[in-house]
């Protein structure tokens, strides 16, 4: 008896080209009647998405610290109050709780603290803020002024003059 012959082989692509996927006939067999090649596969540029995704992040993260800087600096209600010259900024700190802003600003001035009275006493009377009555000839370290924003009543705060080793120290404790 002899034994089945070998199964047809198919020709084996030229050298340097792919087999034929899987499910088509190999190359050079004629096509079956009705049959379409399938459509190109398109490159998948999920990285493309991925970076791009990331990149959007982080412009919004960008735009909402731009936003939080800029309403920090323009809702400071402090910004505009009067410093003498010759005086620095220590500290200024501004926060918002729950829609209201609250804002202390540190400010040490190397004047006498009558000198520092006075000049405040004309400055903040003239420049869009209302001052008590207060009469700088008496001054004494731990004065407390109070004052407020001309034509706003919920805007109000405190002054506290201080004099330590010869500088005198304002305290501005400011609520709106």
């Amino acid at each position: 008896m002899q034994p089945p012959p070998p199964p047809p082989v198919s020709p084996s692509p030229p050298y340097g080209q792919p087999p034929p996927p899987y499910g088509q006939p190999p190359y050079g067999f004629a096509q079956p009647y009705g049959y379409m090649q399938p459509p190109a596969r398109r490159r998948r540029r999920w990285w493309l998405w991925g970076c791009g995704g990331c990149a959007v992040l982080v412009l919004i993260l960008f735009a909402i610290g731009a936003a939080v800087g800029i309403t920090r600096f323009t809702g400071s209600p402090l910004r505009l109050f009067p410093v003498e010259s010759g005086a620095r900024q220590v500290s200024d700190n501004f926060q918002v709780v729950n829609g209201q802003s609250s804002e202390v600003l540190v400010i040490d001035d190397p004047h006498s603290l009558t000198d520092v009275e006075t000049f405040y006493q004309g400055a903040l009377n003239t420049g869009g803020w209302t001052v008590d009555s207060a009469d700088p000839s008496q001054a004494s370290s731990g004065d407390v002024w109070h004052f407020g924003r001309s034509g706003a009543s919920t805007q109000a705060g405190s002054i506290t003059f201080i004099t330590i080793r010869g500088i005198t120290e304002v305290m501005v404790d400011y609520v709106s």
